[in-house]
This record gives structure tokens, sequence and C-alpha cells, in this order.
């Protein structure tokens, strides 16, 4: 009888234990689906991220308090976009902050800056992320200074915001450039990064020089002649040793195209 009742008493305390075991695995299960839920997996990053181009072109301001050092700053706030910001008369295009943040790039390059643009934009890690800027210039001496400035989705102040530059040179060569059909009997000397001539010949024979300084714009080149007035002709470079001269402007449906190759 002894026996029974300890076998009995046995039996009553493992089914008591079996019942905590599963009580507690039930909960650490439910504990283990919480956690999961709370923290989801990473996303597969990088992660592209939409951009707008944002630009003062169009308005009388001008960016300021820049260090040109290859930094982005980031700005959250119309009031913090007044420190760098200054016009003289107008307004610039407004942002929508409390949606919106602008990321304001600066840095410095060798050359004639002739074309800057933001290329892409990426999030990196959880508060990470990375733009993208291409900086064209041609090849001359000076140092310039340039700046970019994009608007994104909402981005808070603790993230951290890198600046990759991709710089793209345009190398024109230097030297003379001959009219190839021979309409106009003309020339254009390349002399140095700065400066050219236009040789053309007259109706008796007789032989003209003009000096023009000139920068390369995106593809085009821009002459200035000694008064300072940009000469309104449009080029468009094919390659490094090859360009057209449109006599006429752009929207002209029919210009009269000249192409001159280095000789």
């Amino acid at each position: 009888m002894l026996a029974f009742i300890a076998w009995t008493t046995s039996l009553s305390k493992t089914k008591n234990m079996n019942s905590t075991l599963l009580k507690l695995t039930a909960l650490l299960l439910i504990l283990a689906g919480v956690a999961s839920s709370c923290n989801p997996e990473e996303p597969d990053y990088p992660i592209g991220i939409l951009f707008t181009e944002y630009s003062l072109e169009s308005s009388s301001c001008q960016w300021r308090n820049l260090n040109y050092d290859d930094k982005i700053i980031i700005i959250n706030s119309n009031e913090e976009l007044e420190n760098y910001i200054s016009c003289s008369d107008g307004n610039y295009s407004e942002i929508d902050f409390s949606k919106h943040t602008l990321l304001l790039a600066s840095g410095k390059i060798n050359g004639h800056i002739s074309e800057i643009s933001a290329k892409d934009f990426k999030q990196l890690s959880s508060n990470k992320y990375k733009l993208y800027v291409e900086v064209t210039s041609c090849n001359l001496t000076h140092i310039a200074s340039w700046s970019n400035a994009v608007v994104v989705d909402k981005l808070n102040n603790n993230c951290h915001v890198e600046l990759n530059i991709a710089c793209k040179k345009i190398e024109f060569e230097l030297g003379l450039y001959k009219d190839v059909y021979n309409w106009l009997d003309s020339f254009i000397e390349f002399i140095d990064r700065e400066k050219l001539a236009i040789i053309s010949t007259g109706m008796n024979g007789e032989t003209f020089i003009n000096y023009y300084s000139y920068t390369i714009v995106k593809d085009s080149i821009q002459l200035t002649n000694n008064s300072g007035h940009i000469d309104t002709n449009y080029f468009h470079i094919i390659h490094s040793a090859k360009f057209e001269l449109h006599v006429n402007n752009p929207p002209s449906p029919k210009p009269f195209i000249l192409i001159y190759e280095k000789q």
C-alpha cells in the first residue's frame, strides 16, 4: 500500500513537471515571436533613393557660407536654409521641410566647370547614405569651386551622408583646326587652354585674325571677344579633336553647319 502511494505521488510530480515544461516552452515561443516582430529583417542594402535636383539658376539667389570641402550639408528647415542662401531680389523655390530634406554638396576642382549633376543617391544602411555627383570640367589650370543641391525624402539630422565625386574632363586638343569641306576657307587655332584665334580669308585673299578667350560649357565652346561680348555662334564638340560650328543659332530649323577637324 505504501509503495502504491509513493508511485502515485511520483507520477503526479512527473505530470506537474511536464506541464510546467510545456508552459515554459509555450512562453518562450511567444517571446520569440514578439522579438521577431519587433526586429524585422534588415533590407537588402544598398537601396536606390529618388531625388530631385534643386537649382538657384532661375532666381537672383546664390549659395553662401560653403566650405567647398567635398562634403554635404544636411538642411532640414527654412531656418537652416537661410544660413546658406543669399538673395538680392526675389525668392527661391520653396521646400516642404516637413516631408523633405535638402542635401547641399560643394567642393573644388581643377579647370573650368562645364556641368555638375547628381547621378545617384543610395541608402547604405539604416542611418547611412551616399550621394554620387559628377563634375565635368575642361582642362584649364586654375581651381574652380562648385556646388550641387538635391531634395530627398525627409532624413533625420543624425544620419550620415557621404559624398562620392566623379570628375569628368573634356580634354580638347590644342592646335589648328580646318573646315573639312573648305566652304569658307577658314581656320580656328586653339592657342592654349584659354585663348583661340579664328583665321579667315577675305574676298581679295587678305587674312583676318580675331582672338577670343574661350571656355567649354557642357559639350559646347563659349567665345568672348576682347570687349567682353559673348559670341552667339553655337558649337557642338563631337570629340576631343573635332567639332561643329552652327553659323545660325538654335533653334534655327536649318542652321548652316561647318565641321572643323584638327590638322
